[in-house]
């Protein structure tokens, strides 16, 4: 186990990075998730309210911005029925990098849950042809929930692509 080791989550206590369970679509509860949460409330609450804030996420990154992004929508929706304003509600839109659906089965915070409603969160997923780590159909179930995906697929793995086309 490496020492500088970085997750936002981990998927078990057992092994930390196994994410067989994650692809294979079974639920779970993501180890450290909350901390993570908490951690981008508290930056996303610094933030002015009219500065833009996009979000991106790589791999792990790209789930974790599917949950973000569902708590972007959800403080949204709230936010237009006259409830406070969440810091969550200042995320405009999400790039999702080889990414895959979040399987947490628990509360996400303040009382939100996954669902199965398409998500009105402004969102670019991009993935690789030949990716083996998280095949392409993943990245298409993610780009799924939300409203109006935008795609765009290379023809490499699983890597962030570096040409300019």
């Amino acid at each position: 186990q490496r020492e500088n080791a970085r997750a936002w989550f981990m998927y078990s206590d057992k092994d930390r990075a196994d994410t067989s369970l994650s692809l294979k679509e079974i639920p779970m509860n993501y180890v450290g998730l909350d901390t993570s949460i908490l951690h981008l409330k508290d930056f996303l609450s610094q933030l002015v309210n009219d500065q833009f804030c996009a979000i991106l996420g790589f791999s792990q990154g790209a789930t974790f911005c599917h949950i973000l992004s569902i708590l972007a929508a959800a403080k949204r929706v709230k936010l237009h029925s006259g409830v406070d304003a969440s810091p969550f509600s200042k995320i405009d839109c999400s790039i999702l990098l080889s990414g895959f659906t979040s399987m947490h089965k628990g509360p996400l915070c303040d009382d939100v849950h996954i669902s199965n409603d398409a998500l009105n969160c402004r969102s670019l997923h991009i993935y690789g042809e030949k990716d083996t780590s998280v095949p392409i159909f993943h990245g298409q179930k993610l780009a799924r929930c939300f409203l109006d995906a935008e795609t765009y697929i290379h023809p490499k793995g699983h890597v962030i692509p570096q040409n300019r086309d």
